[in-house]
């Protein structure tokens, strides 16, 4: 119904454009402008490395399965119906989990279509505002989208198509915000690299003396507890020395 609503509309339209040379009609490809985005590129990339685990997964999760069914009709003539009952409600517990895992994943309403909206979204965002932008400088009075399910667009006169300025604009702007990015990134190396001021270094310094001066006294600290240690060491060895003398001589005057 939308189809021919729309397809209706642009027919009413061209008609007013022939009679009174005033609607300004355009289009656009968004599938082909996207395709030659590069964030769009790296969007679907980054879908697709996430989309390839999840078939991954669910394969190995099929495998599994499959192996416990051929396993089970293996064994089946050996084994009683309690226990076939038993794997087979394993085997069914196991298929309920991938289709469950199926359906959040790739279901209509499942992650991937979320995160293809979440990674898209911005882009397209992008391409809209720069139609609009270009509708307003050249005067369109309408913009349609060749590549919407929404529209049935059989024929079209590509003079009116707009998706190549719409491309310019957009790599002119991700130009221009590349430039940005490396001014702003050199900014900070430029700042990182440039030598202190004079009270910057008089604090770099302080700050250094006031480590050292820590550092030593650390260091003082240590020597002190282990010469300490040392010492503790030596006295018990002498203490422990002179028992053993005393107890020798106890023994050389019990022999006399």
């Amino acid at each position: 119904m939308k189809k021919v609503l729309l397809l209706t509309v642009l027919l009413s339209l061209s008609i007013l454009t022939q009679a009174q040379k005033s609607t300004r009609i355009a289009y656009i490809d968004m599938e082909y402008i996207l395709e030659n985005v590069s964030e769009y590129q790296k969007a679907q990339a980054q879908l697709e490395a996430t989309v390839s685990k999840w078939i991954a997964t669910a394969q190995e999760k099929q495998v599994a399965i499959d192996a416990l069914k051929s396993n089970l009709d293996k064994e089946r003539i050996l084994l009683t119906p309690e226990l076939i009952a038993d794997r087979e409600a394993d085997i069914k517990v196991l298929e309920d989990e991938l289709y469950q895992f199926q359906q959040e994943k790739f279901g209509a309403e499942g992650l991937m279509i979320k995160r293809k909206q979440e990674l898209i979204k911005p882009i397209q965002d992008q391409v809209f505002d720069v139609v609009q932008l270009i509708r307003k400088a050249k005067k369109y009075d309408y913009v349609f989208d060749k590549s919407s399910k929404e529209i049935m667009m059989i024929s079209a006169n590509d003079k009116l198509d707009i998706s190549d300025q719409v491309l310019r604009r957009l790599k002119s702007d991700e130009k221009r915000a590349d430039i940005k990015r490396k001014r702003k990134k050199k900014s900070k190396k430029s700042k990182a690299n440039k030598a202190p001021t004079e009270a910057q270094q008089k604090n770099i310094e302080a700050r250094n003396k006031t480590l050292e001066t820590r550092k030593k006294a650390l260091e003082a600290k240590k020597a002190a507890a282990l010469k300490a240690r040392e010492a503790r060491i030596q006295k018990a060895k002498e203490a422990r020395e002179k028992k053993i003398k005393e107890r020798e001589e106890r023994l050389k005057k019990n022999k006399k």
